[in-house]
């Protein structure tokens, strides 16, 4: 079918090593949000062509978590007093972190940020081919 695409790898892709190290220097305050997204921007879509991806995303690099795009562009989500679900996963240099995280809703969603609006304007600019944006379900 002409003009119709599939596009099937899912999940994120591994940052590369300079844009880890920006991440770890914003986080220490040594570089600022521009300089970080230069970094990550210059990434992105080579990390893409290298391995023979051919529709575009911004393979979540701008994330630090997969469901922050939703939380981050809406208003309403409150913590909750519940007992909350530990996770651990390896965080900056690789030392193990715990979080319990549990939040609920406090009234309906109120939208203040365009979901993709991390994720789009980069890559629509710039990418070599079609594209395509990661939204994660609540």
């Amino acid at each position: 079918m002409p003009g119709s695409y599939r596009a099937d790898y899912v999940g994120s892709l591994l940052r590369p090593d300079e844009v880890k190290q920006a991440r770890a220097s914003f986080n220490a305050g040594g570089i600022n949000a521009d300089q970080l997204k230069e970094v990550e921007d210059k990434a992105v879509l080579e990390r893409q062509k290298s391995i023979g991806i051919d529709v575009f995303t911004d393979g979540e690099f701008r994330r630090t978590c997969f469901q922050n795009d939703l939380v981050e562009a809406v208003e309403r989500f409150m913590p909750s007093d519940s007992p909350a679900v530990a996770r651990t996963w390896q965080g900056t240099g690789g030392v193990s972190q715990e979080r319990e995280t549990r939040q609920v809703l406090g009234a309906r969603l109120r939208q203040t940020w365009r979901l993709t609006g991390n994720q789009t304007p980069f890559v629509m600019a710039n990418a070599p081919g079609p594209i395509k944006v990661t939204v994660p379900n609540p």
